[in-house]
C-alpha cells in the first residue's frame, strides 16, 4: 500500500521493506515540503524562524513521517511527539549498526550469485541494495571492490564479457562495468525479441521461409 498523504505516493514502511529507500523518499519529500530541518532538536531552531513557525513546522514534519507509516510500524511510535526523536527512533529501531548486521550483509554481498533464470535487472537491484543498506550503516566499500564483487556474482555466460573488462587494466570502475553490462544485456533483449518475431513470422507462413523477393518474378 502506498501512501500519498502529502501528494507525493510512495510505499508506506511495515517495518519489512527497505528502510534506508523508504527514509530517503520521507526525506526528500521533507525537503520539497521546506520541513527538513524541522529533523534537528528542537533546541537547534533555525536562525530568523519564529518560535510559532518552528512549532507547525515541526508538527507537520512528524504528521508526514507517520503519514508514511504502516499501522503496526505508527503504533511503535505513536506517543513521540517530536519529530526529531520519532525520526531517531525509527533509526535505532530499524537501521542497525550492529556488528551482526554489518557481518550479516558483508555475507551476503559477497555470497553474491545470479541464480540461473534471473533476470539481471533485478540482480543487479538485490546487489544495489546490499551496498546501498551497508553504506547506510558506515561501511566504506571501494569503487573497484563493488566493480569486482559484481562481476564475481555473473554466471559463466557472462565470462567473455568478464575478460573484455578486466584484461589489460589496471584499475576497474563500477560505473563504466555497470554501464557495459546494462548495455550487453539490452543488446541481449533485443536480439531474443529480434528471434522470437523472426520465428513467429515463420511460424505464421507454415515454416515457409522464402523470402518475398523471391515473389517478385512468380
Amino acid at each position: 500500500m502506498a501512501g500519498k498523504g502529502t501528494g507525493f505516493a510512495i510505499e508506506l514502511f511495515n517495518g519489512h521493506n527497505d528502510f534506508t529507500l523508504w527514509q530517503q523518499r520521507v526525506k526528500n519529500i521533507l525537503t520539497r515540503e521546506g520541513l527538513v530541518k524541522a529533523l534537528k532538536k528542537k533546541s537547534e531552531k533555525p536562525e530568523g524562524v519564529k518560535d510559532d513557525k518552528w512549532e507547525e513546522m515541526r508538527e507537520l514534519a512528524k504528521s508526514t513521517i507517520q503519514l508514511y507509516l504502516g499501522n503496526s510500524t505508527l503504533r511503535e511510535v505513536i506517543n513521540e511527539t517530536d519529530p526529531a526523536e520519532l525520526w531517531a527512533k525509527l533509526e535505532s529501531g530499524y537501521k542497525s549498526k550492529s556488528l551482526t548486521n554489518w557481518l550479516s550483509l558483508k555475507k551476503q554481498l559477497y555470497a553474491l550469485q545470479m541464480s540461473k533464470g534471473v533476470n539481471f535487472m533485478n540482480h543487479m537491484d538485490e546487489f544495489n541494495r546490499l551496498v546501498t543498506e551497508l553504506e547506510a550503516i558506515g561501511a566504506n566499500i571501494e569503487e573497484e571492490d563493488k566493480a569486482i564483487i559484481l562481476l564475481v556474482s555473473l554466471p559463466s555466460s557472462y565470462e567473455h564479457l568478464k575478460t573484455t573488462l578486466i584484461y589489460g587494466k589496471d584499475t576497474i570502475e563500477i560505473d563504466a562495468v555497470v554501464a557495459t553490462l546494462i548495455s550487453h544485456e539490452s543488446m541481449r533483449k533485443y536480439d531474443s525479441e529480434k528471434d522470437s518475431i523472426g520465428g513467429a513470422s515463420v511460424a505464421s507462413e507454415g515454416g515457409s521461409v522464402t523470402p518475398s523477393i523471391f515473389n517478385i518474378n512468380k
